[in-house]
């Protein structure tokens, strides 16, 4: 379990910092790696659900855009708290779907 919470930490730490295509471990101060600690973003998020999902293929475009559409309304969704909601779907249409109304109700 221990082993899983690393590997999602450091999933996440990874999609937010890959915009500088820099990986947490080659920090010139390894010791004290940086966590990003803020909101998701939606390109970030998709990226999580391909992970997490282990997709092969990229999300389709209707994926895509139910994501952005919950993340154009809802602009301080954490990654702890989207990837909680991954962990309770097991197809990522479904997750999509349920995504849809699930932020709405101010769950986060």
């Amino acid at each position: 379990m221990i082993s899983f919470l690393f590997s999602s930490l450091l999933c996440t730490c990874l999609v937010q910092r890959s915009i500088a295509d820099v990986s947490p471990l080659s920090c010139s101060n390894a010791s004290h790696p940086q966590i990003y600690l803020g909101y998701l973003g939606v390109e970030s998020a998709i990226k999580m659900v391909k992970h997490y999902f282990m997709l092969d293929e990229d999300l389709s475009p209707e994926q895509k855009e139910g994501l952005r559409s919950v993340f154009a309304r809802h602009k301080k969704i954490t990654p702890a708290v989207f990837e909680q909601f991954c962990s309770e779907h097991d197809e990522v249409d479904d997750f999509v779907e349920a995504s849809q109304t699930h932020f709405d109700g101010g769950a986060f």
